[in-house]
């Protein structure tokens, strides 16, 4: 893992590490440093069409997630449609917008898309300078998709795993722990015979119920996977309940602005654009169907949720005060993202 990987683990893994890392964020001088990272990634931003992107080309799951707004999604649950894949394609190219970041991924399981691979076959042959990746559980690779995981030019897979033992995963997630686990070291054990680059990752979500496995989940996985993602459970602007016990971020840290907001473009699958990845139904009105999309991406809810990030005023919007997004301490802004 890199070092920013293993700092970002340390705080949301360990009470102490979070205590001390916020004591930084109030040192002036830390602040003074990444408000000046901030001004100046806006203004390169500004110049230059670069954004990463989050395409949710599934919105339906086999999973039960209890930290996830899924089931209660208001909007339609589908495959993203080839017409809407095609629009998203045609815009980046013809608005010369150069994709850093692929991410084939918002709320549902990527693979129940059965275009999946074929669709990043496309991306990387357009945009190939591009990282590709997904976010997935899993639970229905097979043969057939372990290896088109390896060939198809996939960069990166973030495997959502949470737990160490088949109880507390069936607890978190419904579903079959040592079908996922064997699916995992699958995909490894065919990576490394390959010879294919595709990098692999483990995340666990904290909560109540499996704070225990933290520390028995990294060091199962360490030795296998090229990173690991710790993250304590969200409320998605209080979509959810966080279990009791779960932890939370400290009342009256300091928030910094949220760069997902000025440079990740989220759209859904039926080709709408949500405000960030905490936002789980979309803007209304906003599809790329209908208009450019860094026009889109300029729309007023945007606009205003960026100038009230910039004021200061983060407390105020409930989707975002318990985001890792504000409470990441700056880290965001100084640290690139890549797996």
């Amino acid at each position: 893992m890199r070092f920013s990987e293993r700092v970002r683990n340390w705080i949301e893994g360990s009470r102490t590490a979070g205590v001390i890392y916020d004591a930084l964020t109030r040192n002036r001088i830390y602040q003074a440093l990444v408000l000046r990272r901030i001004e100046s990634r806006i203004a390169w931003l500004e110049r230059r069409p670069v954004r990463a992107f989050m395409l949710e080309v599934s919105s339906l799951c086999n999973a039960r997630c209890s930290f996830c707004p899924h089931g209660g999604l208001t909007r339609k649950k589908q495959i993203m449609s080839t017409e809407v894949f095609d629009a998203i394609v045609g815009r980046i190219r013809a608005e010369s917008i150069t994709p850093s970041i692929l991410d084939l991924f918002h709320l549902g399981e990527p693979l129940l898309d059965r275009h999946l691979f074929d669709r990043i076959r496309t991306l990387k042959r357009l945009f190939p300078a591009a990282w590709v990746r997904f976010t997935t559980n899993l639970n229905l690779a097979d043969d057939r998709i372990i290896e088109e995981m390896t060939t198809s030019g996939l960069d990166s897979v973030h495997v959502s795993l949470n737990a160490t033992s088949a109880e507390t995963y069936r607890e978190l997630m419904g579903l079959d722990y040592e079908r996922t686990a064997r699916n995992v070291h699958r995909l490894i054990e065919q990576r490394n015979a390959s010879g294919s680059s595709l990098k692999v990752l483990v995340s666990m979500v904290i909560h109540g119920t499996n704070e225990d496995q933290v520390r028995p989940f990294i060091r199962e996985w360490a030795a296998l996977v090229d990173s690991i993602k710790l993250q304590r459970a969200l409320d998605w602007g209080g979509a959810i309940d966080v279990a009791s016990g779960s932890r939370r971020y400290a009342p009256g840290k300091v928030l910094f602005p949220c760069n997902d907001l000025f440079e990740r473009i989220v759209i859904t699958s039926e080709g709408t654009l949500a405000l960030c990845c905490q936002d789980p139904e979309g803007v209304p009105g906003l599809s790329i169907l209908d208009r450019p999309i860094l026009e889109a991406f300029s729309a007023p809810p945007f606009e205003a949720m960026r100038r009230a990030h910039l004021a200061g005023e983060i407390r105020s919007i409930r989707k975002c005060v318990n985001c890792f997004g504000v409470n990441s301490n700056g880290a965001n802004w100084l640290f690139e993202r890549r797996l």
